[in-house]
């Protein structure tokens, strides 16, 4: 009597830790209803044992027919195997539940990322792998397998589509972004130059209106006589006669257009106001 009470006290006790056990692993914050139609295939030696429609927020297997909403009734089960649950976007993800003798997919085993009974909503790999159509599920050592089917979009070839091209406009994107900066880049740099030729003055387009219209044949017509002055030691201004006019923008040539007329002009008052002062001395 007394060794059948502790049988049965054990087994109460036993039965209880699972249930805890499980029940910390139940409750998904990210879950969601999917709303596509999912099911999972049951297939032994090749022969359909049922259908499983996929309908909850997530679904549940293992070896604890009474604790889990799709038993696996192999002997290398876990009590709670594994688990399919599905995000806000309908994807299926499929984790393993720290298993003792693991979960694959398309005969490949789970990484150890998809495997254990924690939950962080943070980091999407806690969720296990994402389940496409097509795929075949095996617990443990067991035989039987488990076929996904689900909507097209979640297709493995649409899926490797939609990522290939979200890949595409990226690189689009970056290489628009950086032609944008070089040319940003380029603009700068010309206008440094720009800034540099004009001697960092800068002359409103109103200023000396009358020389304005004037300035441009004056200073095509006296530039190289200046220029000639300048380097014979008779000029008092002889600033700017290396810069080539060609490599100015249209607004600053005429700029120094303005600036070299006036520069004339005054050299050739000075020169006035020298042979005044000359003749005087004579006198």
């Amino acid at each position: 009597l007394l060794i059948t009470l502790s049988l049965w006290y054990l087994s109460i006790l036993l039965t209880l830790v699972s249930q805890f056990s499980m029940a910390d692993n139940a409750p998904i914050s990210w879950a969601c209803r999917p709303t596509k139609e999912w099911f999972v295939e049951e297939i032994k030696s090749g022969m359909l044992v049922t259908k499983h429609t996929l309908s909850s927020p997530y679904v549940t297997f293992g070896r604890a027919a009474d604790a889990v909403d799709i038993p696996t009734s192999h002997e290398s089960c876990s009590r709670l195997h594994a688990r399919i649950a599905f995000d806000e976007s309908g994807r299926a993800w499929l984790k393993d539940m720290g298993s003792s003798h693991g979960t694959k997919v398309n005969k490949k085993s789970l990484p150890t990322q998809a495997c254990g009974k924690g939950e962080c909503d943070k980091q999407t790999t806690t969720r296990g792998v994402m389940l496409f159509h097509g795929d075949i599920i095996q617990f443990g050592a067991s035989t039987r397998i488990y076929c996904i089917n689900g909507p097209p979009q979640f297709d493995r070839d649409v899926w490797k589509a939609e990522q290939a091209e979200k890949k595409a406009k990226a690189a689009a994107s970056k290489a628009a972004e950086d032609a944008r900066v070089a040319n940003a880049t380029s603009s700068d740099s010309k206008h440094e130059y720009e800034v540099a030729a004009s001697w960092g003055i800068d002359m409103d387009d109103h200023q000396d209106g009358n020389l304005e219209k004037t300035s441009t044949s004056l200073a095509n017509n006296s530039l190289s006589s200046f220029r000639s002055s300048s380097s014979n030691g008779n000029g008092r201004a002889g600033i700017g006669q290396d810069i080539d006019i060609s490599l100015l923008s249209e607004k600053n040539r005429k700029k120094y257009e303005k600036i070299m007329a006036k520069r004339y002009k005054l050299s050739n008052l000075q020169q006035e106001s020298d042979r005044i002062s000359a003749k005087e001395g004579i006198g």
